[in-house]
């Protein structure tokens, strides 16, 4: 019965515009086509149940050249199309010399996810050399091993967004970031389970207009690793009035700054990665406007942070910047709960500027009288210790 379903849509292959395969390996082969083809192929879709096959779609009558390729469990080898038109894809697995091929093919690919890269290939030099994609702007892959290896043989001029996950180390990324000139484009780049080998800032150096800066779930650093990028943060903040000294220039335009996955962080620093409240006139400062840790261990080591640091945690929020930290695990808000744990209020840093409980917590009412609702003053109308806490904690 499906058979004679397929015969009956293969007769009208030159009006398919989009075309979406969900079917078994045996089935694949009846999607042939008739003369001239498929013309107007622009949409291609395929998803084969089970393991990838050998079974190829390859129609009767030419190569179709869609624009938008989304193809899973088919070999390369066995995926019969023209690539020279498409300008965005994702594959489900590739071996670095078919990817290599498929960049030499695919001249007009903007985006590019692949959810398998890995090698396998006996010669990756072979023909290929250094591969171009002049149009590549985003890029997403799942390399399952050194990927250097591959990360050496491609020039991405035109690279805006770049998602490594897994594989490790990233020797080869500071080489491409160098020799593709996309420090003048990559604005926004991702690790997901990656692992490095002391190389982060060198690898960071080479991206100056990077405004996104996200790590997920990275499962190593280098030695103090956390703490030398941070440390470099704060050291390079100030970005007007730059010397000619090198070291001072560090990710200039960075403005979100997030990161998945239980560390030892380097909380003391945190406060001093943004800019004084009072400003001094003509300077400028780095905008990191968004810093989120995300934590996930179940038993994260601390319930809440010491007085202090909470303060000046509490200080950042308050300038307008969007500081997050989060147990994912019950979605707990730390600082929400180190600010409950040493000043008995949960505002959570979202009243007003100056850090003052909001009428609705116990503040005075408007007419002067204080307020039954908020239970934060004792009967004889003395200010508790708990607001004296805050009080003081805001005023410094």
């Amino acid at each position: 019965m499906l058979s004679s379903v397929l015969e009956m849509l293969n007769d009208h292959s030159e009006r398919w515009k989009t075309l979406e395969i969900h079917l078994i390996p045996r089935l694949l082969a009846l999607i042939r086509g008739v003369s001239p083809g498929a013309p107007t192929l622009e949409h291609l879709r395929i998803r084969i149940f089970g393991t990838r096959t050998t079974s190829a779609f390859q129609l009767s009558f030419g190569l179709p050249s869609p624009r938008i390729v989304d193809v899973d469990g088919v070999l390369f080898s066995s995926t019969g199309i023209n690539w020279k038109n498409v300008t965005k894809l994702n594959f489900g697995t590739l071996s670095y010399g078919e990817c290599f091929s498929l960049f030499q093919q695919a001249v007009h690919l903007v985006e590019c996810q692949i959810k398998v890269l890995r090698p396998g290939d006996p010669d990756m030099a072979g023909p290929f050399g250094v591969i171009s994609v002049p149009c590549l702007a985003l890029l997403q892959v799942h390399f399952v091993d050194n990927p250097s290896a591959f990360l050496e043989r491609v020039i991405l001029p035109s690279l805006e967004r770049f998602e490594p996950r897994g594989g490790g180390p990233f020797d080869g990324l500071e080489h491409l970031f160098n020799r593709s000139s996309t420090v003048c484009s990559l604005c926004s780049l991702t690790f997901c389970w990656a692992i490095f080998n002391g190389d982060i800032i060198s690898i960071l150096r080479e991206t100056l207009l990077l405004e996104s800066l996200v790590f997920i779930h990275v499962q190593s650093y280098g030695p103090d690793e956390l703490n030398e990028l941070f440390a470099m943060l704060v050291r390079t903040k100030l970005v007007s009035n730059l010397s000619q000294d090198a070291s001072l220039i560090f990710l200039p335009h960075l403005e979100a700054l997030c990161f998945f996955g239980t560390e030892e962080y380097p909380w003391h620093l945190v406060s001093f990665l943004f800019p004084p409240s009072q400003q001094p006139p003509l300077t400028r400062y780095r905008p990191l406007q968004l810093l989120m840790f995300n934590l996930s261990f179940e038993d994260y080591p601390h319930d809440y942070f010491d007085k202090g640091l909470t303060a000046q945690l509490l200080a950042v929020q308050r300038q307008k910047c969007t500081l997050i930290i989060r147990n994912e695990t019950d979605d707990a808000d730390l600082l929400r709960l180190s600010r409950i744990h040493h000043f008995g209020t949960d505002q959570g840093g979202s009243g007003s500027e100056d850090g003052e409980e909001t009428d609705g917590e116990g503040s005075d009412s408007e007419n002067g009288e204080e307020t039954d609702e908020g239970g934060s003053d004792s009967e004889d109308g003395e200010e508790t210790d708990e607001e004296r806490s805050v009080s003081e904690d805001d005023e410094h």
